[in-house]
């Protein structure tokens, strides 16, 4: 995140309403479940960022509000745990639910957690993110918290080994690097 706001690509990044605003989500279980909001836009080299959502509950109907309200309707890339696995209180998975809401969601392949961090490692080399400096900007806030999580987003150390630990720390960003992992998985299947 460093090299992509002194490459400039930290910056002010309209919404195409030419183009759709597609998700990538991190759906867990609960709360924190990050989504992702982009664009895939003919001629740029990588995800336009135009927005970031970190649900403060566990009602996905309100998030699939949120995100109607705002327009962003494009396809739903979700983690392949999304079709097994019964929604909170109900009798359908969460994938099953998406579609009841109307969304469109597609599932992200499985791949090991190292192909997901190097994919998303190379995303954020070409995606632009969306900033407003010194403006009370509502999606820059969002975005910053988006940013701010892929910053903390690390794995362990372990003394004992001397080495890092495989899997990233279990706090506040973890969910927010994966739902980039899943990103860096999904931006390129997008259809222009």
């Amino acid at each position: 995140m460093n090299r992509a706001e002194r490459e400039g690509r930290v910056k002010i990044v309209p919404i195409d309403r030419k183009h759709p605003v597609h998700t990538v989500w991190d759906l867990g279980k609960a709360v924190n479940n990050p989504i992702w909001c982009f664009q895939i836009i003919p001629g740029e080299p990588g995800p336009r960022i135009v927005d970031f959502y970190r649900p403060e509950d566990d009602d996905l109907e309100q998030w699939v509000l949120w995100l109607n309200d705002k327009g962003y309707n494009g396809t739903d890339y979700v983690p392949h745990d999304t079709v097994t696995g019964l929604q909170w209180g109900t009798k359908r998975t969460r994938i099953e639910m998406l579609r009841g809401f109307g969304r469109k969601p597609k599932v992200i392949e499985m791949a090991s957690l190292q192909d997901g961090i190097n994919a998303g490692n190379v995303t954020i080399r070409c995606a632009v993110f969306h900033k407003v400096e010194g403006i009370s900007d509502e999606r820059t806030e969002r975005i910053q918290t988006g940013i701010d999580g892929l910053k903390n987003y690390r794995r362990q150390w372990d003394d004992e080994l001397k080495t890092f630990r495989q899997n990233p720390v279990k706090d506040w960003a973890e969910h927010i690097g994966s739902a980039w992992r899943y990103m860096g998985l999904a931006w390129k299947e997008v259809k222009i």
